[in-house]
């Protein structure tokens, strides 16, 4: 191997030692959400539900549950970037090496892709939860609705008009954030794939 050989080795060793740590972060703050959000939210649930007075904060339910899966999502698919940027540095290493030395991505891929892996497997089940939580819910957040529409009539036209329609809105904001989120899912892989098969291409006519 040459000098120039080995300063390119020692360049891409380097991004792929930071990108893995990218990867250890996603990982990081990905269970802690969940481990900061869930706990929390449960405990909030059965207080409220435990409490007449206090069942006008369930109506905050639905909205940030719909949130809280939109983060879930979004750190989902930083695994997506870490993937094709350690597939793009491990191509380039085994190039330098000339065997398959590197192949972190296998592996990583048969752990974090499959359905039974911690990830897919905490995202699965803090989604049941919060979908069971919400439809838990549904009867008490309608009967506050309707009581607060009732309530409201007589002070904010604006504010009984939004109660009465409460469920419409959290239906139309459940479409905006599956279709945002759908398409996040369908462009994002995709560009990677692109820009990672097109440094390997500019890569191959530079050498």
């Amino acid at each position: 191997m040459d000098e120039r050989s080995k300063l390119l080795t020692d360049v891409l060793y380097k991004e792929f030692q930071r990108i893995q740590s990218k990867s250890a972060t996603t990982d990081e703050w990905f269970f802690r959400f969940l481990s900061i959000a869930i706990v929390p939210f449960l405990a909030f649930l059965a207080y409220v539900l435990a409490n007449p007075s206090y069942h006008v904060f369930l109506t905050a339910l639905p909205l940030l549950s719909l949130i809280g899966c939109v983060v879930v999502s979004q750190l989902m698919l930083a695994y997506t970037h870490v993937g094709a940027y350690t597939r793009y540095l491990e191509v380039r290493l085994n190039d330098l090496f000339q065997n398959d030395e590197m192949c972190n991505e296998r592996f990583a891929r048969a752990f974090y892709a499959g359905w039974w892996s911690p990830v897919r497997t905490s995202v699965t089940l803090g989604f049941f939860l919060v979908a069971v939580c919400n439809l838990a819910a549904i009867p008490v957040i309608t009967e506050t609705t309707h009581k607060l529409a009732k309530d409201y009539l007589r002070y904010s036209s604006i504010l009984a008009f939004a109660f009465c329609h409460y469920w419409f809105g959290i239906i139309c904001l459940l479409i905006v954030f599956l279709v945002w989120i759908a398409l996040s899912w369908y462009k994002v892989p995709r560009k990677l794939r692109a820009v990672q098969l097109e440094q390997l291409d500019m890569v191959k006519r530079v050498t």
